[in-house]
């Protein structure tokens, strides 16, 4: 089979690709790398240009020129509603759903019906009234008007199916007459590479992973004073770093020195920063709530649950802080999750049996 994966985002598709790629399968990826992340890709869509206006305008070529030379796939999957420029005179989605049989959209970002969800109340708390007030300093958010909103409704209407990568997503798509099947993010595994669990000693790091623009999504705020309530009275046991924008393969590095780390404080799940982290047996602070759970139908904890309150953040991991046996235990249920549930080959087998039971 030959297979288009558009566009990424924490390196799902990437991963995704990969596995394909061992199970026999043709297979490109067509992104920008996830911008500062620079996942690997085989058509580049990021402009190299540094001048704002010069790069939006090289964006734009880029992406026509690619979307004019995507032929002869069976399978093409779109991550994104947002991976195109909004200032393209034309919808460049039409042109390229007619560029494969099959075409799925991989809902695991934001989108016009992620943000619809919010807006009727589907969540109990999540990243969006804090990515409206730090983020986009805004009452609404570019996915609810205008180009994306356009791109979103497109889509949806046109792909042969629509695909969740995690539960909030799920939420969001479950009653849409096109979804199909939520499927785990493919987590790629590095052969002898891949760390095992290990108890904590002080002192301990935990780290901190920030990306700009991105911290009232996250909840970054949240654990930065979270972090400012522990510093004095963890001093000598605990030392937390906080970084931003690194590489991912910088990233990579920096983890491999870590006992801890946070990975965001206003979602439901797990992302794809928690799951690598989880797979190196680090422990994770991140979403931990029932619906995840009950998504896997599993009972014990992989990851521990934080929420958007500071204080709360605290106390839990005073907690795990002062239990090295109890961290030991969650790194361990995180190291044995993400092996069962999202390694990468049996994610793409899972994706390859829905592309192909969608009849033509």
């Amino acid at each position: 089979m030959r297979v288009l994966l558009v566009g990424d985002f924490s390196a799902v598709h990437s991963n995704l690709a990969k596995a394909l790629r061992m199970l026999g399968h043709d297979v490109v990826v067509a992104s920008t790398g996830d911008n500062f992340k620079n996942f690997q890709r085989e058509y580049d869509l990021k402009p190299k240009v540094q001048n704002k206006i010069l790069a939006g305008l090289e964006r734009i070529v880029l992406e026509e020129h690619f979307v004019r030379s995507a032929k002869g796939f069976d399978v093409i999957q779109i991550v994104n509603p947002g991976i195109f420029s909004r200032f393209h005179l034309r919808n460049p989605f039409r042109s390229l759903l007619k560029r494969a049989p099959r075409v799925f959209m991989y809902a695991v970002g934001d989108d016009y019906r992620y943000w619809q969800a919010f807006r009727e109340k589907a969540f109990r708390y999540s990243p969006h009234a804090d990515a409206l007030k730090f983020d986009y300093k805004a009452e609404q958010s570019v996915w609810e008007y205008g180009k994306f909103k356009e791109y979103s409704l497109f889509l949806e209407a046109n792909v042969s199916g629509i695909i969740t990568g995690a539960a909030s997503y799920q939420i969001a798509y479950q009653r849409h007459p096109k979804y199909l099947a939520n499927i785990p993010f493919p987590v790629y595994f590095p052969g002898d590479t891949l760390d095992e669990p290990r108890q904590s000693v002080a002192p301990m790091l935990f780290i901190h992973g920030r990306q700009s623009g991105r911290h009232g999504f996250k909840g970054s705020w949240y654990i930065d004073q979270a972090i400012s309530l522990l510093e004095q009275e963890t001093r000598g046991l605990v030392q937390f770093r906080t970084v931003e924008n690194l590489p991912f393969t910088e990233y990579l590095h920096l983890i491999k020195q870590a006992d801890g780390i946070f990975d965001q404080a206003n979602c439901y799940d797990p992302g794809m920063n928690a799951l690598i982290n989880m797979m190196h047996g680090r422990l994770v602070f991140g979403g931990c709530e029932p619906e995840f759970m009950d998504s896997f139908g599993i009972k014990e904890e992989p990851l521990v649950n934080i929420i958007p309150d500071p204080a709360a953040i605290a106390a839990v991991v005073r907690k795990y802080v002062n239990d090295p046996g109890l961290m030991y235990l969650v790194k361990c249920n995180g190291s044995r999750f993400v092996q069962k549930y999202h390694n990468s080959l049996d994610v793409a087998e899972k994706f390859v049996s829905v592309w192909n039971n969608v009849e033509i």
